[in-house]
């Protein structure tokens, strides 16, 4: 699979192959998350459109319900009106809609028709109040089309993960940013965005995920509770009160908790998850008692507070793989995963996403640790693993992405750069 981005964020072109291994080195504020933050929503939107869909028609039905009650409020005193209280109370009403359908309409229909007849409404009330329940009928039973719901959905996607900064800031010279995705000859997705939005949207078919999911700090093993009480901007209901996080937040925040329940379903990664737990000297799970994540270190345990950095993120990345999250079928994005580690961890880190790739594993890793990119390359070169490997620049306003499959070396020099021009700067003068 390909994918090829045009001037998107900070990014003025990047084309980059998807699947196996995929790794993008570069410097700060090069852009090298883009590329996975873009697959993380496009898989995630198509995967859940259907669920967006009835999500849709649920807040609908719940809007218009809650119109009537309290325009009726108005109208009447309903709290000497007990039945009449329960009919149209909005939750209850929607309950009874999806589970009675045409039956619910029609009671509630009849009781306005009633209040109208004894003049307890007026004429003008009842049109209105039937209106509203013939929208609730439409709503029920409108059969969006697939497009349509796919397209609403990868809209709110990229809003939830980028709020809507897509188009490069600053610059006056750009008619479209875009991203393109194929399979070999065939079309998958193409969208367009000019100053004002989307302005061209065509899915063809399908990606070769079912789910994607974007690792970016361990910090979310702390901050869990917090997540679970917030909303992202992927959900409909963005009118409640509450702070809100990026979309693969709260995913992974959901994942690594629900792990608890896949523990051990996929046998032929059992191998890697030993390594890992060798290497970090324990087993990190969420236990549900306590609510917090705990470092088994089997005579002991440790509650994640406690726990180095490193051994975090090393944990997360072993709940993910033993709770499925890096089978064939998923995208598994891992963002600067050496943050917090030492050198030899690093290595240890890319023995293990190796050892993925081996078994079918798709990652993608953005990183500008040397040594991960070492490792990476050597072990994809020693065991002839399928990789494309890219190094992210800096221009002016915008950045590139450029193929070093075949000679990493650049991208080596450039990430140890740093070290070698302080050491011309410190050894100077002798």
């Amino acid at each position: 699979m390909d994918i090829s981005i045009r001037n998107f964020g900070t990014i003025s072109e990047a084309d980059v192959k998807i699947g196996g291994l995929t790794v993008i080195a570069g410097e700060n504020d090069t852009g090298k998350s883009t590329v996975g933050k873009i697959l993380f929503s496009l898989v995630k939107a198509i995967s859940r459109y259907e669920d967006d869909l009835q999500e849709d028609k649920e807040y609908k039905i719940i809007s218009i319900a809650e119109r009537i009650y309290f325009t009726l409020r108005k109208k009447l005193n309903i709290n000497q009106n007990a039945e009449l209280r329960v009919l149209f109370h909005p939750r209850r009403l929607h309950d009874q809609v999806r589970l009675y359908q045409e039956a619910a309409i029609y009671e509630r229909i009849e009781a306005l028709k009633k209040l109208y007849i004894d003049n307890s409404i007026s004429k003008s009330d009842y049109n209105n109040f039937r209106h509203d329940m013939q929208e609730i009928r439409d709503t029920l039973f409108d059969t969006e089309d697939r497009f349509t719901a796919i397209s609403k959905a990868v809209k709110k996607a990229f809003y939830s993960e980028f709020r809507g900064e897509i188009y490069p800031k600053g610059s006056a010279s750009i008619d479209v940013s875009q991203v393109y995705i194929r399979d070999g000859v065939s079309p998958l997705i193409d969208i367009q965005w000019s100053k004002e939005g989307v302005n061209h949207f065509a899915y063809f078919d399908e990606l070769s995920f079912d789910d994607a999911t974007f690792v970016d700090t361990p910090s979310i093993i702390q901050f869990h509770s917090f997540t679970d009480m917030a909303r992202t901007l992927f959900d409909k209901s963005n009118n409640h009160p509450g702070f809100t996080v990026p979309l693969h937040i709260k995913d992974l925040s959901t994942k690594i908790k629900e792990s608890i329940y896949t523990y051990n379903l996929f046998d032929s990664y059992h191998h890697v998850n030993h390594k890992l737990s060798n290497t970090y000297k324990g087993r990190l799970y969420y236990d549900k008692d306590s609510a917090e994540f705990l470092l088994d270190r089997g005579t002991y345990k440790v509650n994640s507070c406690n726990v180095a950095s490193g051994i975090k993120s090393l944990g997360i990345f072993d709940i993910l793989v033993q709770s499925g999250h890096a089978s064939p079928r998923s995208l598994l994005i891992l963002d600067e995963p050496e943050i917090n580690l030492h050198p030899k961890w690093q290595v240890e880190y890319a023995r293990a996403i190796c050892e993925l790739i081996r078994l079918g594993s798709n990652i993608i890793v953005t990183t500008h640790s040397p040594y991960i990119l070492e490792a990476l390359k050597g072990f994809c070169v020693k065991d002839d693993l399928y990789h494309n490997f890219y190094l992210a620049k800096k221009h002016t306003e915008s950045s590139t992405l450029t193929d070093v499959t075949n000679n990493i070396s650049v991208a080596v020099e450039t990430l140890s750069s740093p070290l070698f021009e302080l050491n011309e700067e410190l050894y100077d003068d002798f």
